[in-house]
């Protein structure tokens, strides 16, 4: 897909839905120039874009940004560190399902300060995560940080599950984590009063 609808302006849209839509790399720049103050949600997953092209999509003034979608695309720490440059104030859902993402990723990840963040989908990622790496994530400052999905993640042990209890976000009510150390798991919650769902799918 080599045009994007940049080139046309809607000043009221609110939704773009682009999912499987074969968008690659120097098609995002589209995306970026036309002024959509109104745009509230984005969905971009299932497409083939690789971290450059995330550093051109953060260029896109969206001031209303509250919902972004990049699942099962081809991102990893380098494709992280440009997202957090985005000037997204209001984002309250992120979606970052089946990437690359390592400890460096998720260190970036929590260095941004969203104040509206809500939800946050990182299930499926395809690299091994150890506490070193986990222990960046729990130190993200959300304080609206209701929903947090991690299911089938590849955790090396029950160490990875203990960084992530210290984690202060006031008004957690689901931590979803489908793995096989659901035990270490429940022993780490109850110390730091998280609602925990353990269930076996997104």
């Amino acid at each position: 897909m080599s045009r994007l609808p940049g080139a046309t302006e809607w000043p009221a849209l609110k939704h773009l839905h682009l999912a499987d839509s074969l968008v690659y790399g120097h098609a995002v720049m589209h995306l970026s120039k036309p002024r959509w103050s109104q745009l509230e949600t984005v969905n971009l997953q299932n497409n083939r874009l690789h971290d450059y092209a995330i550093g051109l999509l953060v260029q896109a003034p969206w001031p209303m940004l509250k919902a972004l979608r990049l699942d099962g695309n081809g991102l990893g720490a380098e494709g992280i560190g440009h997202l957090v440059k985005g000037e997204w104030p209001l984002l309250e859902r992120l979606y970052l399902c089946r990437l690359d993402l390592d400890q460096a990723a998720l260190m970036h990840l929590s260095n941004e300060d969203w104040p509206c963040l809500r939800t946050l989908d990182m299930c499926y990622n395809k690299r091994l995560l150890g506490a070193e790496a986990i222990s960046h994530l729990a130190k993200g400052q959300w304080p609206l940080l209701e929903w947090v999905c991690l299911n089938a993640n590849k955790f090396k042990d029950g160490a990875v599950l203990h960084k992530l209890s210290k984690a202060e976000w006031p008004v957690l009510k689901t931590l979803q984590v489908a793995t096989c150390l659901c035990d270490a798991l429940c022993n780490c919650i109850t110390t730091v009063g998280f609602v925990c769902r353990l269930c076996q799918s997104v």
